[in-house]
């Protein structure tokens, strides 16, 4: 269990940004929801690279989401 903690932090992490909080934002919010989506995708791809050993294979949602915020703004 102890190997695997920051693998849980991060599914955590995720579960929350990615299907908690969208249920609290207002039919107002989407834009911004895209944005705080794109931009947590980021981060946790950056921590998932990070921390594993197999760095392409999450290297590549960093690419991603950078593309994504500037073609979306």
């Amino acid at each position: 269990m102890k190997k695997y903690i920051k693998e849980i932090i991060i599914f955590l992490i995720q579960l929350f940004m990615f299907y908690i909080f969208p249920l609290f934002a207002g039919p107002t919010d989407a834009m911004g929801m895209v944005v705080v989506i794109l931009i947590a995708t980021f981060i946790l791809s950056l921590i998932l690279t990070i921390i594993s050993k197999q760095k392409v294979k999450y290297l590549y949602p960093i690419v991603v989401a950078c593309c994504s915020i500037i073609i979306y703004t």
